[in-house]
């Protein structure tokens, strides 16, 4: 089982990374040029908005509770998860990268988006994937919820599963 740090370290890094993320999608949704693809776009923007203050509360709440109320199954769900958003985040921004090209204007980075026939399921699967992960974040959520006031009731680590 990983340490709460590390764990609570590898949160923060999900959050920088949906941050980038969203980052390069605001710069693609600032284009002159509307995109057929801009509402898929948007709404990839808008989830990866919405991952950042959950990401954010379980990663205080492993900080702040960490082992002395959350069962060793939810630690461990939370690692799994920590590492399969990682994965998933790395691909929509891989995906992404592969849909822009970069260019240098005056001393930063600007992406453009190509538009393309085939793009519109990739970012649709993007998309579901993202709604996916949200959906786990929330369950892992409500369980870390209901363990830590179990341990705050009756003072101990809470071994539902």
């Amino acid at each position: 089982m990983a340490d709460p740090l590390s764990v609570a370290a590898s949160i923060a890094g999900l959050i920088g990374t949906a941050s980038k993320l969203n980052g390069v999608l605001w710069q693609i949704g600032t284009q002159s040029a509307p995109l057929p693809e801009q509402r898929l776009l948007q709404e990839i923007s808008m989830d990866l908005s919405s991952l950042n203050p959950v990401l954010g509360a379980l990663k205080a709440v492993i900080q702040d509770y960490g082992p002395q109320v959350l069962s060793s199954d939810t630690q461990l769900r939370v690692q799994t998860f920590v590492t399969q958003a990682t994965g998933e985040l790395s691909d929509l921004y891989q995906k992404l990268d592969e849909f822009t090209e970069e260019y240098d204007r005056r001393e930063s980075r600007i992406h453009r988006f190509i538009p393309h026939s085939s793009r519109k399921k990739e970012l649709e699967k993007m998309l579901g994937r993202l709604k996916n992960m949200k959906a786990s974040l929330v369950l892992l959520m409500q369980t870390a919820q209901i363990q830590i006031m179990y341990g705050m009731i009756y003072g101990g680590p809470c071994f539902l599963k």
